[in-house]
Order: structure tokens, then C-alpha cells, then sequence
């Protein structure tokens, strides 16, 4: 019984699959879907069909930006009932220029990757990669002990780990210490 046994037992986690229900863009200048946007006062950059999904202005985290909203403030857009990014009121858009600032904010973003997180309305399940199958096998567990051995190089698999409780084991223990009071000892 995997995870569940009691004893000195070795278990072997079998996962292959993962389920995203977030997920992450990342922007680092050399897209070619980035234009100009502007639309009455909103002026910022576009960029267009780069969500997964249409959206809605949708919440979310960005790491140059807030996201959301309707503020007049510098803020990123996920969809208007489209698959488009919008950065409204982007302090590199520049009126003044031929581009509008977008090659400014080109450069600037490979230099400064923009990365922008947000849900998922349906989860995506993928298969793990072999590495990570590997390292998943490489958990061990011993009565109260966890042991995890990685042995690939780079950064440490995420693994939560949730113990199950052996109900029996509980049940029988409870047994013993019920006859125990009731044969005039105490617990």
C-alpha cells in the first residue's frame, strides 16, 4: 500500500502527471507581437493574441506592473474580451518619438524580462518529464522519516508530501487502551 504502509517500508511515488492552474508569461523584447495601443487616453504597448484564452481584464500578479483594473495608472490588461495584453499608461510610451517609445520598452524589456502570472479557468494537466519522474521516485518513506535523494543537477523538485493515517492501526491502538482501562489499568 503505497504512502500508506506501517513499518519500515519503502514507497515509491508513481506520479506522472501535473496540473497547472495558473500560468506565466514571460516577455523578454524579441516578440514580434508587441505595437502601439491607444484608444482615447489609454496609450501604452500591445501585445496581440498572446493569451491562451479571451479574457477580460483579468486579475493578476506582473513583476514591472500592477494588474487589473481601471485605474489611469500604469497597469497591465489581460484581454478586453480578446486574447491581447495591454500595458495602459507605460512610462516608455513617448508620444514625442516616431515609434511611440516601443523600441525603448523593447529594449528594456531584454533587459528586464516582463513576467505576468494569472489563473486558469480549467486546469491543464501535462506529463512530468523524466527528470522529474526520476526525482519523484527517489523519495523514500520510513515509519515517521522522509527521505528525498536528488541526484540531477539544478534546483531542487517542489514536492509536497501528505501523509495518510493507517485507520486501523489507529482503531486497534484505541481497542488496546480501552481493554487496558477496562481490565483496571490506566492509560
Amino acid at each position: 500500500e503505497p504512502l500508506r504502509g506501517i513499518g519500515d517500508y519503502r514507497d515509491e511515488i508513481t506520479m506522472t502527471n501535473r496540473i497547472d492552474r495558473c500560468m506565466e508569461l514571460t516577455f523578454d523584447g524579441s516578440e514580434d507581437c508587441w505595437g502601439v495601443y491607444t484608444s482615447g487616453s489609454r496609450t501604452g504597448f500591445s501585445a496581440i493574441n498572446v493569451l491562451p484564452i479571451s479574457m477580460n481584464n483579468r486579475n493578476g500578479i506582473c513583476n514591472q506592473a500592477l494588474v487589473g483594473g481601471n485605474e489611469e495608472v500604469d497597469r497591465i490588461v489581460l484581454g478586453s474580451n480578446n486574447q491581447n495584453l495591454y500595458y495602459f499608461y507605460c512610462p516608455f510610451y513617448d508620444a514625442t518619438v516616431a515609434d511611440k517609445g516601443l523600441s525603448a520598452w523593447k529594449a528594456h524589456l531584454a533587459a528586464h524580462p516582463l513576467k505576468v502570472v494569472t489563473y486558469l479557468d480549467t486546469p491543464v494537466e501535462t506529463d512530468l518529464e523524466a527528470d522529474t519522474i526520476a526525482a519523484l521516485a527517489e523519495l523514500t518513506t520510513y515509519k515517521g522519516r522522509t527521505t528525498t535523494t536528488v541526484t540531477a543537477e539544478g534546483p531542487e523538485p517542489d514536492v509536497t508530501l501528505e501523509y495518510v493515517q493507517d485507520t486501523r492501526m489507529v482503531i486497534a491502538d484505541l481497542q488496546a487502551q480501552i481493554n487496558e482501562i477496562r481490565n483496571g489499568g490506566t492509560t
